[in-house]
């Protein structure tokens, strides 16, 4: 593949499934005709969406996550090929799924990097923080873990909370052309 070409991965696979090639090559992302703008993506692990106000819950008050969903694009449906974390980011940083074997895509923050942009993740989890494809984040915020073996002292000084704060700060800090990525360890880090 051309260094800047367009590819879509089904495309690129057509006919080669069976054989277990899939190109071999990078597949690259063209960004840089297109306007960047701002993106901020949230990503809470075990975080149920029928818990949230925006996808129907209304048995449990949810205000913070209904303003934000007003002024955002909510996905309905996403489809994971591996429950594996590593994995799992690996088909989203990339957008090549993680099941293709010998296929490796380039990195969605290294995309926007090369048509200008800036890009920034913020976590709580080492897994993700450390992951190949991450460290070509200009900026990543890794949060300390928190003790969840025992009952935090105040909600200021649960995992959730504190990640929260800094993916507000990450948020206020944010500015000009790029992708904030926050990645919260959501109840499992609670």
């Amino acid at each position: 593949l051309a260094a800047g070409e367009l590819v879509d991965a089904a495309d690129l696979c057509q006919g080669r499934e069976r054989s277990g090639d899939c190109g071999g090559g990078r597949a690259e992302f063209e960004l840089s005709s297109m306007r960047l703008s701002r993106a901020v993506v949230l990503v809470l692990d075990r975080v149920g969406a029928g818990w949230l106000g925006p996808y129907g819950n209304s048995w449990l008050d949810t205000p913070g996550f209904n303003r934000l969903a007003a002024d955002s694009l909510l996905i309905e449906t996403a489809i994971g090929d591996s429950a594996a974390l590593g994995d799992y980011y690996r088909s989203v940083w990339s957008g090549v799924p993680g099941l293709v074997p010998g296929m490796a895509g380039a990195s969605l923050a290294e995309s926007v990097r090369l048509a200008g942009g800036a890009a920034s993740l913020v976590t709580d989890d080492r897994e993700v923080a450390g992951h190949a494809l991450a460290g070509v984040c200009g900026e990543r915020r890794i949060l300390d873990a928190v003790d969840a073996s025992e009952s935090a002292g105040s909600v200021e000084a649960t995992g959730i909370f504190q990640f929260f704060e800094a993916a507000r700060l990450a948020v206020e800090q944010f500015v000009g052309p790029g992708l904030l990525w926050l990645h919260g360890r959501g109840l499992s880090g609670a």
